[in-house]
This record gives structure tokens, C-alpha cells and sequence, in this order.
């Protein structure tokens, strides 16, 4: 396979994978992107969206078996990055009267995003293409110590320097290993 083979099928895995808040993933950035891209058909301005970049950060291989070329297998794995961002409007939210922070909201919103997208990893060890993916998520890689998904968050904060009213973004990067399916190579 091919490291854009690899990554095409992360990103149509995941664009089809029913991740909670997830609208778009992108493979690869775009220099403009429009603010609907993080919501739902006709939800702008009044729900919470987010939008993946796929990035493949890097890769190596390695021959695993010693049949030479013509009957040989190679470990190739690719470091993945998901570069998460999600959105969310929350003017004047209150619930049972009690006026709440957007900032929370945007936190709790972002984490059942973060537990749907790692559920969504664990759930197809493939990436849904198991003829292109080997595996994916899996602890991979020595580099990482043998870990299956690495991810950190920021802290949620008001667009724009607040000059947005309700509008909160935090952004999160998941890091992944895919290992392409190589075989006879």
C-alpha cells in the first residue's frame, strides 16, 4: 500500500464512523475553511460541531521476515495525528434556571466527542479498509512505548478573545498508529 492509500481510508473511516458532534475531516488543511464546516446541514449558529484534520506525521519500515523481496513482509507505521477541533455556540444557555458556564458545556460537549472518536478507533482495528490497514490503534510502535491512543486537550476558550459572545472552541490531538498492509514487499 502507500501512505496516501493509508490515509485516505482513516478519513473515510472516520467521516463514516457516527462520531458524536463530528461533521467534516478533513485529509488535508485547507487554507480557508468556511465556519459551517463544524455544523450539521442548517444547525449553524445553535449546536456544537467539530472538524478533524488527519495529518500522517510520519512512518518507517522494517522487514519482518527474511525471505527477501519476492516472498518478505515489512512493518510499516505510519503516526497519525487528528487534529480535533470542536465548536460550540452557548449564548444565554441556562438549565433549571441556573445560568451555566459555555465554557463547561464545551468541556462536557468535548469530551463525549474525544469518547466517541476513541471508540470509533477501537471499534474497527482496520480503519474499515483491511485490505490497506493492517491495524490501526493498536500499539503500534516502540516509539510510543506500546501505546494504543495517545491524546491531550486544551483548555476550552471563548473565540475570538470573546469578543464572540457564547462562542467556545477546544481543540484536542489524538495520536494514533496505523500499520500499512504490506505484503510481499
Amino acid at each position: 500500500m502507500s501512505v496516501s492509500a493509508v490515509h485516505s481510508a482513516i478519513v473515510t473511516y472516520l467521516q463514516g464512523a457516527s462520531i458524536t458532534h463530528l461533521n467534516k475531516v478533513y485529509q488535508y488543511p485547507s487554507s480557508q475553511m468556511p465556519e459551517t464546516d463544524f455544523f450539521p446541514s442548517g444547525t449553524y449558529g445553535n449546536t456544537t460541531g467539530a472538524v478533524i484534520f488527519a495529518y500522517m506525521a510520519s512512518g518507517d519500515e522494517n522487514r519482518i521476515a527474511v525471505g527477501g523481496a519476492h516472498s518478505g513482509r515489512k512493518w510499516i507505521p505510519y503516526r497519525v495525528i487528528l487534529n480535533c477541533f470542536l465548536r460550540g455556540y452557548y449564548p444565554g444557555t441556562s438549565g433549571a434556571g441556573v445560568m451555566q458556564d459555555p465554557v463547561y458545556l464545551c468541556a462536557q460537549d468535548n469530551e463525549a466527542f474525544l469518547d466517541s472518536l476513541i471508540a470509533a478507533i477501537r471499534a474497527d482495528r482496520n480503519a474499515g479498509a483491511a485490505g490497506t490497514v493492517f491495524m490501526w490503534g493498536e500499539g503500534a510502535s516502540e516509539r510510543m512505548g506500546g501505546k494504543d491512543i495517545v491524546w491531550e486537550q486544551d483548555i476550552p476558550a471563548a473565540l475570538h478573545g470573546g469578543r464572540t459572545a457564547g462562542v467556545i472552541e477546544v481543540h484536542t490531538r489524538v495520536e494514533v498508529y496505523a500499520i500499512d498492509n504490506a505484503m510481499n514487499t
